[in-house]
C-alpha cells in the first residue's frame, strides 16, 4: 500500500514539475532613464 502511495506520489510530483519547467525567450533593452543609454551586461530577474 505505501508503494502504491510513494508511486503515485511521484508521479504527480514528475508531471507537475515537467508542466512547469517550460522554457521562454524573453527579449529587450534595459535603457538609463536619464540619458536613455542601453545598460552593457544589465541582469533581469523574472518571478512567477
Amino acid at each position: 500500500m505505501i508503494k502504491k502511495i510513494l508511486l503515485t506520489s511521484g508521479i504527480i510530483v514528475f508531471t507537475w514539475m515537467s508542466m512547469f519547467s517550460q522554457e521562454a525567450t524573453l527579449q529587450g533593452k534595459i535603457i538609463d532613464k536619464k540619458t536613455k543609454e542601453p545598460i552593457a551586461f544589465a541582469n533581469i530577474v523574472v518571478l512567477w
